[in-house]
Parts: structure tokens; sequence; C-alpha cells
């Protein structure tokens, strides 16, 4: 399908042009190039919605299909995990080099209780951005996974990380009693609309919870006004303000919000956040409900969501600050936590799913057009936040039967595709045609139906798995999972501060554990739940991990079990209560991530044998510089010009 595809659409766009692209041309010495990563983009339905028209045939990637390069699939590398892929597609470099083995991982010589951040974690390998800057080149880098701005190694000249969570969302339910009769406490002289009866009052806060020992809450006054005149008590528009005074800047001079409508509000945090004062953060609010019938002091007449509050980071401090005033605050992802729990409905969801990306696309577009740059690193999260939420296609998922479910929840499948379509035309429209484009992913996406609960199962079978918050002790043992894998480290004497595992005791330990799940199979079906157990040495063999991070034993799931580490008291094997994941062996197809590439500088060909690890080499290439230092990635030299 990919190469009848191309032949249909090389006729067609060939000539053609995509925001002053012309047909390509001889490959200038160190042309720029613009990197552009979909977070769990799986090939497989790239190439669907392509043959569908979900992804439209002058949208971005048909065009770089049809005028460019498009791999029959890029392999990752293994774990299929964001941190790491991304950490391998930074610098070319497996993850025994990059020493980044899962999202969240345990580092031998540190206390076994203490997790580490994969994607904040040292990255032992150089990437692509110190390599371009080490030889004269300026890098722009805008929510790309290790360059987070916190070093000089970890940033670009220019640096946008993943923006910074500095308070939980909750949905704010107001009962009747809680509203005020307002008297004069607010002046209404100006307001743009009719209003009738008594207009209401309430107030809610946002926290500035990043400093937890000292948290700040910044309040916010809402009004409720009933703007219809039938004599009835029945309000239907709100607005928000800090101060009760409509004569200066208040909120609602943006919007006066219905229902379902959304109002972003944002402060200056009085905390010193990261050794800075006056952080600018916000958050984005919903009106969920007007009720006319609860005002009475019964019920819940008015529901306010109140988003995630965050705040944007990067390097330097004054281009972070040109982010904010420009740009605003960082939008945070999508609430899964109060979709799950009911506090938010889908629509509600995928709203704050488009609006991350998008806000990303728009720091690309304002940094690009004010900085100079030869390399643009860039990321669009919502293909993995909605696979994540709504794979629902295997008939063993709960929920299946329900044939209007599984078809509502394809459909935001494909509409986070398309908007990531279209977030790239956007950008490659707006920085023209003498630009080499990459697009690519860091994994695929599959689905599952079972919750494999590893310390559960550990301490079921006579491990010790409590921590601090049990029996007060140190465990012998414990798993730290991250998607379809997970590791499990032996607290050992001698290796672990405060170890309680005698080193004697080590080996008989190690080969009870792999024999544990080696054995294990699903108590409903009998099905092996693992596609992979390897003791620690054996990860060496196989050039797949760091001696520093790897588990004692290490554990791949197969598809459909998704690995979690769990320490509280329960079931052993529990159903999925979302449906997609990955981290799974990367040579399976529902992993297989994309590659696309289209520029004066790259052929129009299918290309095969793509890894994850081959970018930052090609990268290099295209830019004319050498490439990174510890790569252990090819240039892939037969798609270039």
């Amino acid at each position: 399908m990919k190469k009848l595809l191309i032949a249909v659409l090389t006729v067609t766009f060939l000539m053609g042009t995509l925001g002053g692209m012309t047909a390509l041309s001889a490959r200038p010495e160190g042309g720029k190039v613009v990197l552009i990563s979909l977070d769990g983009a799986r090939d497989s339905f790239v190439d669907q919605f392509l043959a569908e028209g979900v992804l439209p045939s002058d949208g971005a990637l048909a065009t770089m299909a049809a005028n460019g390069v498009q791999a029959d699939f890029s392999t990752t590398i293994n774990p299929s995990l964001t941190a790491p892929s991304h950490i391998s597609i930074d610098t070319g470099a497996w993850p025994s080099t990059t020493d980044i083995p899962a999202n969240s991982f345990h580092l031998a010589g540190t206390p076994i209780t203490q997790e580490t951040d994969g994607f904040a974690a040292p990255i032992q390998a150089e990437p692509i951005w110190e390599t371009a800057e080490r030889q004269g080149k300026k890098v722009i880098t805008i929510a790309f996974a290790g360059a987070d701005g916190t070093s000089p190694e970890r940033s670009g000249d220019q640096t946008l990380g993943y923006g910074i969570e500095d308070d939980y969302s909750v949905v704010k339910r107001f009962r009747g009693y809680f509203f005020n009769y307002i008297g004069a406490e607010w002046d209404l002289t100006g307001l743009p609309v009719t209003h009738y009866g008594t207009p209401r009052s309430a107030y809610f806060y946002l926290r500035d919870g990043h400093s937890w020992e000292s948290p700040q809450e910044y309040y916010f006054d809402v009004l409720l006004l009933d703007t219809t005149d039938d004599s009835t008590e029945n309000y239907d528009t709100a607005l928000v303000d800090d101060d009760k005074d409509l004569s200066n800047d208040w909120e609602g001079d943006n919007a006066l919000l219905g229902l379902g409508d959304w109002v972003p509000v944002d402060f200056v945090s009085t905390n010193t956040v990261n050794g800075k004062d006056g952080i600018y953060m916000g958050a984005w609010c919903k009106i969920l409900q007007f009720d006319a019938t609860g005002y009475g002091g019964s019920g819940y007449p008015f529901v306010f969501y109140l988003g995630y509050v965050s705040h944007n980071v990067g390097y330097p401090q004054s281009f972070v600050e040109e982010i904010d005033n420009n740009v605003g605050f960082w939008p945070h992802s999508p609430d899964y936590y109060n979709l799950e729990g009911g506090g938010i409905d889908e629509q509600t969801y995928m709203e704050q799913l488009e609006r991350l990306p998008v806000f990303i696309k728009d720091a690309v577009l304002y940094a690009a057009a004010n900085y100079e740059w030869d390399l643009l690193m860039t990321y669009q999260p919502h293909p993995d936040e909605a696979g994540h939420q709504f794979l629902l296609v295997d008939p063993r998922q709960a929920g299946y039967d329900d044939a209007d479910k599984r078809a509502r929840f394809w459909g935001y499948i494909e509409d986070a595709y398309a908007l990531a379509d279209s977030n790239v035309k956007d950008i490659m429209d707006n920085l023209g045609g003498d630009t080499n484009y990459m697009v690519i992913s860091d994994h695929g996406m599959a689905p599952f139906h079972t919750f494999v609960q590893f310390n559960r199962i550990l301490r079921n079978n006579g491990f010790d798995v409590d921590d601090t918050g049990y029996d007060g002790d140190p465990p012998d043992v414990r798993a730290i999972t991250s998607g379809g894998q997970g590791h499990i480290y032996i607290n050992l004497a001698g290796r672990e501060p405060g170890g309680t595992v005698a080193p004697e005791d080590y080996d008989s330990m190690v080969q009870a554990i792999f024999k544990l799940f080696s054995d294990l199979r699903d108590p409903n079906t009998g099905e092996e739940v693992f596609f992979e157990v390897m003791k620690r040495e054996a990860t060496h063999s196989a050039h797949l991990f760091n001696e520093t991070s790897v588990g004692d034993v290490w554990v791949s799931a197969n598809l459909g079990w998704y690995p979690q580490d769990s320490l509280s008291p329960g079931a052993k094997f529990e159903a999925g209560t979302f449906y997609g994941q990955h981290g799974y062996n990367p040579e399976f197809e529902e992993m297989h991530s994309i590659f696309y590439a289209v520029g004066p500088g790259l052929k129009n060909k299918v290309a095969h044998n793509v890894r994850n690890i081959d970018v930052a080499p090609t990268i290099a290439a295209l830019l004319g510089i050498d490439g990174p230092a510890d790569a252990d990635g090819r240039v892939l030299s037969e798609i270039l010009r």
C-alpha cells in the first residue's frame, strides 16, 4: 500500500509546493533540519489513516511520502518507552550506552526505595543538540525529551522544556449555601450583558504547590448571572475575576462563560521556584454544570473544573519569559485521572488533549521566527495520549462489546493523528521549503486488557517487598515498572545503602525470582504472560542495559498484559481501566514507529531497515557536521542526496 500511495501522490505533488517548498534539488551543504516526534504514533495506524483519507492527501505526511522518504517502519529500542526511546533518538545510542533503561528505574548504589526519573536522569551519551552546538550550529528545542534546560548539556541555544505541574486538578462543586448575596461587593458597571434575578458570588483558589513546604494559594471570585428574563432563577453565565473589580483587567474580558466554556486563569507566584521568583503559571478551567434546581441549599448548582496548575521551564530564562508573554502558560496534559474517575467527560479530555500540542506548535513558530537556528527539535504528545486512553480494539478488553463505545473511541484516535498531521503541516508551511524535515515517533501502541502487579506477585510468594509505608524496614526486593516491562531489584548488602540481602543469598534469590516470573501464567486463560525474562548478566550480554540501572531480573510482557508495581494489597491480576500501552519488545508490529522525511537534502524513496538510533547521525549528515560522539546508529546514507 505504501508504494501505491507514493506513486499516486507523486503525480499530484512532485511539481507542487508546500509552504513555498519547490521540487527537490541538490542538498546545500549544512542545510537546516526540523525534527518532529509524534509520541506513540504507530506505523500501521498511519498507513491506514493515509489510505482511508483520515490523514488528507494534501497533509504533511502524505506530502512527505510523495516527495521524500517514507520508511516501511522504524524499529525503536528495547524497551519501547518514551524516555529511553527519545534519549536514544537524541543520541543515536542504545540504552546500554545512554544508561536510560525505562521511564522510571532504580540506580545501583542508592537506597532501594529510591526511583530515578528517566526523563531527568543524566544522559551518558552526547545528544545531537550538543553535537551541533559544539560544531557551531544554532539549535532550538521545544518540549523534546532530554532537553529540559536544567543544564548546558540539556539545552539548545533556546530551549522550552516540558512544562512543570504545580498543583493537581480538581472538580469544584459549589453547594447552594456557599453562595452569597453580593450586596456592594461587586460593581457591575459596564458589564456587557443584561442580567436578571440576584447575581451570586463564590470563590475558588489555585495553588502553587511547587514548593510543597510552603504552598501559596491564589484566590479568584466567580460571579454567576441569570441572563434569561423568565421570572425563574436559572443561572447560565459566569465570569472570573481576582478582585471583583470590573474596571481593571478581569478574566471575563475575554469571555463571559457559558456551560462548557473554558477560561485561562493565571497568576504570578510569590514562591521561589528553582531559585527564581515571580514564576508565571496558570490553569485552564471549565464550566461543567449550571443547575437551577440546586440553589435552595441542596445539590450542586454550579460545578467548575479547575485544571492542573503549570508553568513553563527552559533556557535561557529570558526565552521562557518570552514564551510566557507571547504564547502563554503551559497548558498541561489531558486529565486522565479525572476522566477515569468520572470528574470530567470524554469531550473535556479531548479538548485538553488538543490544547497542549497546539501550544507547542505555537511556541515552535514563535521561536523559529525570532531566533536563528540550524536544527529545531520538537514534539507532539497526543497520538500517545489518545492511544493510552482509547485503544479499545481487543475483544479481551473490558467494554469491547459496546460497539458505540468502540466507534467513539476510535474516532478520538483518528482525531489525534489528524491534529498531529495538521500541526506538522502548519510548521512546514511557516518554516518553508529550504529545510529538511523529519517526522518520527518513539514507539507504537498496543491494546492491553490486564494489569499484572509485580510487587504483589513477589509478596504473595514470600518475598519482602514492604517499604516504609508498611513495616518500616527496607525491603529485600522491589519491582519498578514502566509500560510493558519491569525491573526487579534486590536490596543487596554492599551495593545498596542499608542492603538487607547477604551476598551469599543473592544467586538463589535471583534464580527464585527468575523462575517465578518465567513460569507465571494468566490464571484465567493459562496464557504466557511474559515474552522475555532475563537475569542482569544476560541483559549485559545482549547489550540491552548498563549495569548501573538494570534490575537483577528484567521482565518484558507479552502484548495484552501491562506490568504495574503497586505495593498496596490487592489482586495480582486486574482488568485494565484504560486501553493502550507500549514498552513491549520492539519486534512486535504494534510497537513499530514511523519515519518520514522530505527536503532538499533527501531523496524520494521508500526506506528499509530504519532504526530510531539512526536519526541523530542522519541529522548530523544533513547539517554537514560530524555525528554524535557516542552514537551506535548509522547515517541513513541511502536516503541522502
